[in-house]
């Protein structure tokens, strides 16, 4: 099982500028995601032997920590180079309309060949995806794996994983507060608002009672009552 976590939200991420490889300081918002987040991640490893990767980039490492410090079965985390975000090279600390102003051709370029086209001084989705396929290889399978990265390196493992084609990778998302599991060929997404509403497998309990029918003959109904027995996640 692959559990993936992205940063909380970040400075430039309220305002909408491009971070790539560049690095801005977690919200108060961002730090309560970050801990929402940790409790989640702490109830879907539960007691499981796990190893943790957390991209090199501060916003990702400080929500890391957080995460690290609710999971006791984890001995050491591992910062893994392959995990930063996509790279936005001369695009970064821009919103999207300064880069459609300032870089006009190159906005053109990228929007008509976004997989291949490397952005000036960063990487195109090609190259993220072989970094993403990278990491996955070199994963064992032995233990729970929880990574801490972002939203476009983690749409790149995700698609990797499932075997997505381009199309289909481009419409990934992950928002500030979700996490990603990653199990027998499959993805489920869970925040900590909807994670014990989900996974949650309903038993019912059955009593014989009796009903009197008639006076002179007594008989019995099955009253039903679903009880939730437990979740998996």
């Amino acid at each position: 099982m692959i559990i993936l976590a992205r940063h909380g939200q970040t400075e430039w991420n309220k305002v909408k500028r491009l971070q790539g490889s560049k690095n801005s300081p977690l919200t108060e918002l961002g730090i309560a995601q970050a801990h929402n987040v940790s409790t989640l991640v702490s109830k879907l490893v539960d007691r499981q032997e796990a190893v943790m990767f957390s991209s090199p980039l501060g916003r990702a490492l400080d929500t890391a920590k957080i995460i690290e410090a609710s999971l006791p079965s984890v001995s050491d985390m591992t910062i893994e180079p392959l995990l930063k975000e996509y790279s936005y090279g001369h695009w970064e600390g821009l919103t999207f309309d300064d880069v459609k102003a300032q870089w006009p051709q190159e906005w053109s370029d990228r929007v008509a060949d976004k997989w291949n086209y490397a952005i000036p001084g960063g990487e195109g989705y090609s190259m993220m995806s072989e970094r993403a396929k990278a990491w996955l290889e070199a994963l064992s399978p032995e233990h729970v794996t929880v990574a801490v990265s972002h939203q476009m390196i983690g749409r790149a493992i995700r698609a990797a994983y499932l075997g997505l084609d381009s199309e289909r990778t481009m419409a990934l998302s992950q928002n500030n507060n979700e996490v990603i599991v990653l199990r027998d060929g499959k993805e489920t997404t869970y925040t900590p608002d909807t994670f014990y509403l989900s996974g949650c497998h309903w038993v019912y309990l059955s009593i014989e009672l009796p009903f009197k029918r008639q006076i002179t003959k007594l008989t019995s109904v099955i009253a039903i009552f679903p009880l939730i027995s437990h979740c998996t996640h």
